[in-house]
């Protein structure tokens, strides 16, 4: 098990995860006219408690091989409200919109209503412990 901090302050921006070792678990990802039809947003991508270490394919734009998790996870951390974007959570698409507690920028976290719900950790501001 891991614990996530920020490299700066050392705060811990996550509770204590594991690594996510079968990725044919992985939430299936849906196109915007699949969860129309659906009446629902997307679901998680990783299942709390877990986290998928520098997948080559992201969710996030810009975010490829940085380390996921589900946003349950994530501790003493806010959303920068000058970068969030979308009309029911964050949709992660003008970078970095998660900061520890300090107010360092660690991440960015999607879940709005079109997208997958998902934190990815930047890994030149996190280090696992």
């Amino acid at each position: 098990m891991v614990v996530y901090r920020c490299l700066e302050c050392d705060t811990a921006v996550t509770r204590s995860i594991t690594k996510f070792t079968d990725e044919t678990l992985l939430s299936e990802k849906k196109s915007p006219m699949q969860l129309a039809e659906l009446g629902a947003g997307e679901p998680d991508y990783v299942s709390e408690g877990r986290y998928l270490e520098s997948p080559d394919d992201s969710p996030i734009p810009g975010a490829d091989g940085w380390p996921l998790l589900n946003p349950e996870d994530m501790v003493e951390t806010t959303l920068d409200l000058e970068v969030y974007r979308g009309c029911c959570g964050p949709d992660g698409g003008r970078g970095p919109n998660t900061d520890c507690r300090n107010g360092h920028k660690v991440g960015i976290e999607r879940g709005d209503c079109w997208t997958v719900h998902c934190v990815a950790l930047d890994p030149e501001a996190v280090y696992q412990e």
